[in-house]
């Protein structure tokens, strides 16, 4: 036991000097200096992904290159100018094509469309999860047109939709290779270029392409080069840590959380820190409520998307009994939360009002954890709690 731990030991110790050696090459490159991420939008893929491509896409867009980045994608993808004119044409993002159905309707991420009324049609994906039919509803909308799903790995459609009606498009190659030749056609512009060269290094990040990469080449040849059974081992027994390591951010950092915005604000829960801890719920998650939520048939809602483990993270509002969902008018809520988050809304049949915890979406990832742990969790947790008791107090 004691030859294990030592090991253990030696392993994180000769990981902690490979990180520190990289720490200091990402601050001497300037790598971590990020806009996207410093600002904290770096997972939104409205805001903040389909806008700028977007913008890039427009031959009207403030960068000042008309349709040459256009015309780089376009060839990227082999989309021939036979089908998509591109001299002439518009970008639309959230193009709404009706009320969804079974086989129609929704919002379109990206929709280019010529002067022939060809349309490319870009449902846009990062982490969020693909909605019922909806590739189906798309194709639907203009079965000549063109269909990307735009995904960070290039991932298949979740719900078997046809692959032969769709093309698969991934951040991680084609999209960083099309913002490598968006740099070359603004070399001489550096505001354009470096704003192109943020965004590239945003996309390498999010699909580990940055620097960590290599420093994680090297990492792994410690535990599996020749002669490394030992650290190996030593690894294995350390991610068998993963469970331990959830239940402390539950019960060490969620929970005496929750309890202090309990008692600050007359709130009840129904959070149970061993049961959440343990993933021993049929639903993983708890709310919050007080008397004022209480009258309006509305609680505080922090969610797991269950079947997925402890993953896709939202945090907003619920109804407490969706039978009585017709007792009350939620349109001043519903404005006022999007006054207070920027416009960003998800709403569903149980719930009026929420968004995804981007930073904190997967607690199944140790980074995750680690934010959890190491991080602001509290404070921001904190904030969101605090946000969503004045919208309540504001709208009724």
């Amino acid at each position: 036991m004691l030859r294990n731990i030592q090991n253990a030991d030696n392993l994180l110790s000769q990981t902690s000097v490979i990180t520190n050696s990289y720490k200091r090459v990402e601050k001497a490159t300037g790598e971590n200096f990020n806009i996207f991420s410093i600002l904290g939008i770096e997972h939104y893929e409205e805001s903040t992904h389909s806008r700028f491509i977007a913008e890039l896409l427009n031959q009207n867009g403030k960068h000042g290159y008309d349709n040459l980045f256009m015309i780089k994608f376009l060839e990227l993808l082999n989309i021939e100018s036979d089908f998509f004119c591109s001299s002439k044409y518009k970008v639309e993002t959230e193009f709404f094509i009706g009320n969804v159905t079974d086989e129609k309707g929704g919002r379109i991420d990206i929709l280019l469309t010529d002067d022939k009324h060809s349309q490319i049609m870009i449902e846009n994906k990062i982490y969020a999860n693909e909605q019922p039919n909806q590739l189906l509803r798309y194709h639907n909308h203009n079965k000549k047109g063109k269909l990307l799903y735009l995904t960070l790995y290039g991932s298949d459609s979740e719900q078997n939709f046809d692959k032969d009606k769709y093309i698969n498009v991934s951040y991680s190659e084609l999209i960083i290779l099309w913002l490598e030749e968006c740099q070359k056609i603004a070399v001489e512009n550096p505001i354009v270029r470096e704003t192109i060269r943020q965004y590239k290094n945003l996309i390498k990040k999010l699909t580990y392409q940055n620097i960590n990469k290599k420093m994680n080449q090297e990492i792994l040849s410690l535990i599996v080069g020749e002669g490394k059974k030992q650290n190996f081992e030593s690894l294995i027994n350390l991610v068998n840590l993963t469970n331990d390591i959830f239940k402390v951010a539950i019960h060490e950092h969620l929970y005496p959380t929750v309890v202090e915005l309990m008692k600050k604000h007359d709130m009840s829960s129904t959070l149970d820190k061993d049961k959440l801890a343990n993933k021993s719920y049929e639903w993983l998650g708890f709310n919050l409520q007080n008397e004022e939520m209480k009258k309006h048939n509305l609680q505080i809602t922090f969610s797991f998307n269950v079947r997925r483990g402890a993953n896709n993270l939202l945090l907003g509002f619920s109804y407490i009994t969706k039978e009585d969902i017709n007792k009350y008018n939620y349109e001043e809520l519903i404005k006022n939360y999007e006054n207070s988050f920027g416009g960003k809304r998800e709403e569903s049949n149980n719930c009026p009002a929420f968004q995804y915890f981007d930073k904190y979406r997967n607690w199944e990832d140790l980074n995750v954890l680690k934010e959890v742990i190491h991080g602001d969790f509290k404070n921001e947790f904190t904030i969101r709690v605090n946000t969503l008791l004045e919208i309540v107090k504001s709208s009724f």
